[in-house]
């Protein structure tokens, strides 16, 4: 670096705890959201399975990227 040149700082307003809290808070709602669909899709596999056992669906349809999943409850 040459002499009597600065390099740029940026400050932001705030502790650095309470900038982090946010995003750490974001991170727990997200891993929860996604134990929740692990556990939706496991339900789903588990119900295609005890209907359809080892049968390869693929060959059961005309097109069989056109395969979609649906569910609800309430």
């Amino acid at each position: 670096m040459k002499e009597g040149i600065a390099m740029p700082v940026t400050r932001f307003g705030g502790s650095e705890e309470e900038r982090l809290v946010p995003m750490a808070k974001a991170q727990v709602e997200l891993l929860s959201a996604m134990k929740t669909n692990r556990a939706i899709s496991d339900v789903i596999m588990s119900e295609i399975n005890t209907r359809f056992g080892t049968v390869d669906l693929g060959t059961k349809l005309n097109n069989p990227a056109a395969i979609h999943v649906s569910f609800s409850w309430g």
